[in-house]
């Protein structure tokens, strides 16, 4: 799942939304791509953000995310390849 803000920037949003799903028990924060069975029935965070020190993490954040590609885009996560479609 990925969260982004779609309007103009707010500077709080991350922690926001982060203070928001944190303790649900509901969210895998961790920024490799998981095994289906340590997430089965959790929603996989995937995160533009690079700032802020946030104790479960913050999710896979890809290096690069070009918008508006209708085919997604290919990004390597620690030696897994795997494609993102943001359309």
């Amino acid at each position: 799942m990925s969260v982004k803000q779609e309007q103009d920037a707010f500077s709080e949003f991350p922690g926001m939304v982060y203070d928001l799903i944190k303790g649900s028990g509901m969210w895998s924060f961790g920024s490799n791509i998981p095994n289906l069975g340590d997430v089965r029935g959790k929603a996989l965070l995937f995160t533009r953000y690079s700032d802020g020190n946030y104790a479960e993490g913050t999710g896979i954040h890809p290096t690069t995310w070009p918008d508006s590609l209708k085919d997604g885009f290919e990004w390597d996560c620690s030696g897994t390849p795997f494609r993102i479609h943001d359309w």
